[in-house]
């Protein structure tokens, strides 16, 4: 049908035209995340999801963003992480929104950065009372 984009790493927006979709990055707001030394995190595709509207605007509606780490170095750490990770197979850019919450969390945690860890682990909360951990809606389809 329509043509990919060549510049969306994130893959194709779902065919769902009675749903509008967004582009969310997990580590928001840009005005904060955009510095150099956590824009490769940022941008690293397994960061990014496509999401229902509604669920995007209740992550921003109940959050205002995802605290920076105490040591930049951290991020460049998950950033390699990710990378090794997707690499060896072990993470997917298919993986549930839900999940890939969870795992940064863990690497934020293992880097000795709870603060970023419990921004993360807020989110993945914020998401899971609208969808279940594999991105099904836990909302009343008839309503």
């Amino acid at each position: 049908m329509g043509k990919k984009n060549s510049t969306d790493r994130c893959g194709s927006q779902p065919n769902y035209p009675q749903v509008p979709w967004d582009r969310h990055h997990i580590f928001f707001p840009k005005s904060i995340w955009g510095k150099p030394e956590f824009r490769e995190l940022r941008g690293h595709e397994y960061c990014i999801a496509y999401m229902p509207r509604t669920a995007h605007n209740d992550i921003h509606d109940n959050q205002t963003e995802v605290v920076l780490p105490k040591n930049p170095d951290s991020a460049k750490e998950v950033a390699a992480a990710l990378e090794e990770a997707m690499t060896m197979g072990i993470i997917a850019k298919k993986d549930p929104l839900a999940v890939r919450l969870d795992i940064l969390a863990c690497l934020f945690e293992k880097a000795n950065e709870p603060a970023v860890s419990d921004s993360l682990r807020k989110q993945q909360q914020i998401l899971l009372a609208r969808f279940d951990s594999r991105g099904r809606s836990r909302v009343n389809k008839a309503s």
